[in-house]
């Protein structure tokens, strides 16, 4: 598996989701860099991170920050095993691969990680996501759909949300949700390429105050 070494931080004060920046490692030093454009989030009222002030931008550290390790369940837990089985994580002891796989979600915020892909991706490896759209977790079909299983992307242009919004649904067109606002622009443009994408169902999660979400593994096909 390619390590993760840079993520997406998030913002969701409601249902839509607002890159506001990265954290990234490289060697030993960890950074947190806003995100050059945070216009949008901040008509809604971002203010910044506690612990980062807008005016500064970017941040260096040797250790983890503690906005972000915070988010991680200590390894005393006794379920923690169990946990990290549940995300996906192979590494137990990646910080960064466990935030990714996690989202570090917490119902006290509204913050989200995920693994950072450039605007010109092209799924040279495989990109796992949580898929966005809690309406969808709790549908019968949605539940019932297995571990492994085969699914589509569509993309929908004329949505009045997100014309680059790409639904994710099973091959009996049952809908999942949508790949997550920061990876729908790059995925629907390597989809108009024509570009063969295969896509399945990997794990159902538990998200803090969202209830239920599938994460899906999209990748070129060979």
């Amino acid at each position: 598996m390619t390590r993760i070494d840079r993520l997406f931080v998030l913002w969701a004060p409601k249902r839509r989701r607002h890159v506001i920046g990265t954290l990234s490692r490289e060697g030993d030093e960890f950074t947190f860099r806003y995100a050059d454009d945070l216009e949008e989030p901040r008509r809604e009222n971002f203010e910044g991170l506690i612990g980062f002030p807008l005016e500064k931008r970017e941040f260096r550290s040797r250790h983890l920050f503690a906005a972000f390790s915070h988010r991680i369940p200590s390894p005393a837990r006794p379920d923690f095993k169990m946990l990290l089985d549940d995300w996906g994580v192979e590494n137990p002891d990646d910080a960064l691969e466990i935030l990714a796989r996690s989202g570090g979600l917490q119902v006290m915020d509204r913050i989200e990680l995920a693994e950072y892909r450039p605007p010109d991706d092209r799924l040279e490896t495989p990109l796992s996501f949580r898929v966005a759209g809690q309406a969808y977790g709790a549908d019968p079909k949605a539940i019932a759909i297995a571990n492994g299983d085969p699914l589509e992307l569509v993309h929908e242009p004329d949505n009045p949300f997100d014309a680059s919004a790409v639904a994710v649904r099973a091959r009996d067109h049952t809908m999942l949700g949508y790949v997550p606002r920061q990876y729908s622009h790059m995925l629907s443009s390597l989809m108009s390429t024509g570009l063969p994408i295969s896509v399945a169902a990997t794990r159902r999660i538990l998200v803090p105050g969202d209830g239920y979400r599938w994460v899906v593994r999209a990748q070129r096909q060979s």
